[in-house]
């Protein structure tokens, strides 16, 4: 199942310091993650990350719930899934506060307004990057402020698969290159969907989404 593009776009870092997967529950990144602890994609991942916004419906927890028993069967514990969160985004708007919980503006989220527009979508990088980032510092057993050393590298794998292509960014860290191993593997969304139905045929898969999301 081979996709025909440029194959740099996507390859592992060589030597990293450290790789992460980039967990947000859904189709691909369920996918890439069992993918990646039954080791037919490598390297493992050592941490599996999940963003939490507080406000993902009741069967993204419980899937995750599933999910990080069956990665730790599959593993031996040798990958540790890993959740964090900046508190709930829906709290946090209704109370005007940021996810620090300072009295300023919210972090925009991209509902629709009365005059036909969207607001700027600002909720993803406060939400789910940012604490990504603090995630892999801590990791790396950075202080907080503490500026990261010269040559380090973090290979970080996202859930993208190729009907997503327009999607696919560079990280905005020099230390830490994105990786997309369903692109590289060539697979699309219902490849992913028939990956699990073959391998999990009593579970169904949903889309990870936050509740308050208009995508």
């Amino acid at each position: 199942m081979k996709f025909d593009f440029d194959h740099t776009i996507s390859k592992p870092v060589d030597n990293p310091n450290l790789v992460v997967l980039s967990l947000g529950a859904g189709v691909q990144s369920t996918v890439l993650a069992l993918m990646a602890a039954k080791k037919l994609i490598e390297p493992m991942p050592e941490y599996m990350i999940f963003a939490d916004t507080g406000w993902e419906p009741k069967g993204v927890y419980e899937h995750l719930d599933w999910l990080e028993s069956e990665v730790k069967r599959l593993t031996n514990d040798r990958c540790k899934v890993v959740r964090i969160s900046k508190g709930s985004i829906r709290d946090n708007i209704i109370k005007g506060e940021n996810s620090t919980g300072q009295k300023l503006r919210s972090a925009s989220v991209p509902f629709f307004t009365e005059g036909g527009g969207m607001a700027i979508r600002q909720c993803t990088n406060e939400y789910k990057i940012q604490p990504v980032i603090q995630q892999i510092r801590k990791i790396l057993g950075l202080k907080k402020g503490e500026r990261m050393p010269h040559g380090i590298k973090v290979e970080q794998w996202i859930g993208i698969s190729c009907d997503e292509m327009q999607r696919l960014k560079n990280h905005h860290t020099k230390y830490i290159v994105n990786r997309w191993p369903l692109i590289e593997l060539g697979f699309r969304r219902y490849h992913c969907l028939d990956w699990f139905s073959e391998h999990y045929p009593e579970k169904t898969l949903s889309k990870s989404a936050c509740i308050g999301c208009p995508y």
